[in-house]
């Protein structure tokens, strides 16, 4: 395996939407909630998570870090909200401190 002409050991790795997204998981799941990777065939744009927690069902949008949604991921997260239903994007950590914290106000926690 060779190593690109370009590559440079001292730059700062580019943070993916994953590290978000597992931290969601990883925080929703702590507090006693599920946290599934959504996929609606047909509808493209919808957020990556649906939450459901306690009663709670809540749609996220994962980024990352500095990132903002599509316009089209925009649209759909209106959507769900003008149903009546939380819709979020987050793109750190905070954000998705912020949600969990959110969450738990709502009585999203172990029983």
């Amino acid at each position: 395996m060779a190593i690109r002409d370009n590559f440079d050991p001292a730059k700062t790795l580019k943070k993916r939407e994953f590290v978000v997204e597992d931290y969601l998981k990883e925080k929703i799941e702590g507090i006693g909630g599920k946290c599934y990777k959504f996929v609606s065939p047909g509808y493209d744009g919808m957020p990556d998570r649906l939450i459901v927690c306690k009663g709670s069902v809540i749609f996220v949008e994962c980024k990352r870090p500095g990132k903002k949604p599509r316009k089209l991921q925009e649209v759909r997260l209106k959507e769900i909200r003008d149903q009546g239903v939380p819709a979020f994007c987050v793109d750190s950590k905070n954000q998705v401190d912020l949600l969990v914290a959110r969450l738990t106000g709502l009585g999203c926690v172990h029983d």
